[in-house]
């Protein structure tokens, strides 16, 4: 019987969300909590499906659907050309290390889940060579066409990049030397989709501008690779995020976020939402170790839960066994 397994990590959007949709540059790491996909070829017979922390027990099927209501990033992964005939496929999908007590906390479940699962099909299909790709598109068709690959992108890359859309192109970035981050969840779980929709339903704003450029001077000012020179565009960022979201009334800041956000003004710590806000994780920056360790101690009396993730420079792995 062969097994393949892969993982990928998770993610954390730092700067371009929503404007990496019109062609502003997104910065984004990735996590050391990882979705795990296995698949057996198990012979004869129907399909079995296992999600942990998802689908209550096993599901079996024989057409994918039969199962598309129930595991949509399944039914958005399956290719045309898997193994036909008599083979059986038993799955497990596992994204319960990406959660805090079954909730979503922000750091792309469905995008790791979906790099990994695209990575395990693509291996028994023998096109390896196109995981990026068919990921991207899987996870689109996911999100009924929107998002912008970001999480996905990476999920699939691991470290630190810079993403642009419009050709799915990644570009590697180091971590700024001197520049420390804690990240803050806000107890709160947030929906993408649900933000996308938001969005899409108002007329794109005058704020929509500034946003896109403040995204690209903290690319440029993170490229350099001076912390005090980051710090100064995360916090003009972080301002024109909050126009932006004040535009397009999409609450980015709600949960708390925007009290954080005021508790850093005056102090050596930058902080602001990660992604699409409303709930989920934030992050927060500075040079001074000692200060940020102080903010953290204060959002955290006002129940945002420090998250212990570090970056994972290894993006998505693929291991056959054929035992």
């Amino acid at each position: 019987m062969t097994t393949v397994t892969a993982s990928a990590p998770g993610k954390v959007m730092i700067t371009g969300e929503y404007v990496v949709l019109d062609g502003a540059p997104a910065i984004c790491m990735a996590v050391n909590r990882r979705a795990r996909v296995s698949i057996s070829v198990a012979g004869s017979g129907g399909h079995r499906i296992r999600a942990p922390g998802f689908l209550a027990g096993t599901l079996r099927f024989d057409s994918i659907d039969d199962v598309a209501a129930a595991v949509p990033l399944l039914a958005a992964a399956w290719q045309e050309h898997l193994p036909a005939g008599p083979t059986a496929l038993d799955i497990e999908i596992d994204t319960r290390p990406l959660c805090s007590d079954d909730r979503k906390i922000g750091i792309g479940s469905s995008a790791a889940a979906a790099v990994a699962l695209v990575a395990v099909l693509s291996s028994l299909a023998g096109t390896e060579d196109a995981v990026l790709q068919r990921s991207l598109a899987a996870h689109r068709r996911l999100q009924s066409g929107r998002g912008s690959g970001a999480d996905v992108a990476t999920c699939f890359a691991g470290g630190v990049i810079e993403y642009r859309m419009q050709e799915s192109t990644v570009h590697r970035l180091s971590w700024p030397k001197g520049l420390h981050h804690a990240l803050l969840w806000s107890g709160r779980s947030s929906s993408t989709p649900a933000q996308l929709e938001k969005l899409a339903a108002r007329a794109p704003g005058r704020s929509a501008s500034g946003l896109r450029h403040a995204a690209a001077d903290v690319v440029s000012a993170w490229r350099g690779n001076d912390a005090n020179t980051i710090l100064s565009a995360a916090r003009e960022y972080t301002v024109a995020l909050r126009a932006y979201d004040a535009e397009h009334g999409l609450g980015i800041f709600a949960a708390g976020h925007a009290e954080l956000v005021e508790l850093a003004e005056g102090t050596a710590v930058v902080y602001k939402p990660c992604g699409a806000g409303g709930g989920d994780l934030g992050i927060a920056v500075a040079e001074d170790e000692q200060a940020l360790r102080n903010f953290v101690a204060v959002a955290a009396g006002r129940e945002f839960e420090p998250v212990a993730l570090d970056i994972d420079p290894v993006g998505v792995t693929v291991e056959i066994d054929s035992a």
